[in-house]
């Protein structure tokens, strides 16, 4: 299977799938292969797929599914297989609503960004909480180019929707930003991945990154809650109509639909929470004046 897998990466590779994507067939294909044994594909049976399920619950347990199902297709069209194990594995029924941090997670995150590699992704971490930028899109192509501090304003990069669009950038995210290095990128050389991983478990996250045994077993530590995609701008939306009050302009700094900001974002967060997350400021991370990594001028 681990042959296939790599057959099966390369060919998304071609056709150019994202970063993200590639990691997320990786991730999961990988941790299901490590389940199952290294064995052929075409012994591969629906009650193998459906164990390994069973350690999933909602959205977490659809993604994994979908990622194995889009596997086996492809292996059943390169005749690796006669038939796809998964299929016959119907899709967990879930609330859709998008779910949204706390302003203690949102804390507690924006503190690990501060203390983890000399804050090199404070400033990422801090757009994507207060700005609510497509962390896979929009945010990966930032540069400080598109952060205007004389205005207070984000201009965002051509993402999903393939439109740019400008971002009225909150008090605190520009007070966020105003510490940060501005010398060194927004998006930090090296292995994003691994590096956001280990911001994330150091606010008690699950990283998703398990490829080594001391990471699996760190994951698997009591308490330590799943990471979910994009929770970074579910939380902004959030946010920003319950403290607005106005589906239209939290349409507008989303680049999202009036109708989508209404069917699943209004009146998620009380008033209270929208109060604490738009005060979250770098003195309130711990209490005392935050460290600045801006270089002296």
């Amino acid at each position: 299977m681990l042959d296939a897998l790599t057959r099966y990466l390369a060919s998304k590779e071609r056709k150019q799938r994202s970063e993200r994507t590639l990691y997320e067939i990786r991730n999961r294909c990988t941790a299901f292969i490590q389940f199952v044994g290294n064995k052929p594909v075409d012994q591969v049976l629906q009650q193998d797929v459906e164990e390994f399920l069973s350690q999933y619950k909602g959205q977490n347990f659809n993604n994994y599914r979908t990622k194995l199902l889009s596997f086996f297709k492809w292996a059943e069209l390169e005749r690796l297989s006669t038939g796809n194990p998964v299929e016959r594995i119907d899709r967990m029924d879930i609330d859709r609503d998008p779910q949204f941090l706390t302003p203690e997670e949102v804390t507690d995150l924006l503190r690990a960004a501060r203390d983890t590699n000399a804050g090199e992704l404070l400033a990422y971490v801090s757009i994507a909480l207060f700005a609510g930028l497509r962390p896979n899109s929009e945010l990966k192509r930032l540069t400080w180019r598109g952060v205007n501090f004389e205005d207070g304003e984000i201009q965002v990069p051509k993402g999903k929707t393939g439109v740019a669009r400008t971002v009225k950038a909150s008090a605190n995210l520009m007070q966020f930003l105003s510490i940060c290095d501005r010398r060194k990128p927004i998006i930090p050389k090296g292995n994003f991945q691994r590096k956001f991983a280990t911001v994330k478990r150091a606010a008690d996250f699950k990283g998703g990154v398990t490829d080594s045994k001391r990471l699996r077993e760190i994951e698997a530590e009591p308490g330590r809650k799943p990471w979910i995609p994009d929770i970074t701008r579910h939380s902004y939306i959030t946010y920003h109509v319950r403290q607005h009050g106005d589906i239209y302009q939290t349409a507008t700094a989303a680049g999202n639909s009036p109708g989508v900001i209404k069917a699943h974002y209004e009146g998620a967060a009380k008033s209270s929470e929208a109060t604490a997350f738009w005060s979250i400021t770098p003195d309130t991370l711990d209490g005392a004046d935050m460290l600045s990594f801006q270089a002296a001028s």
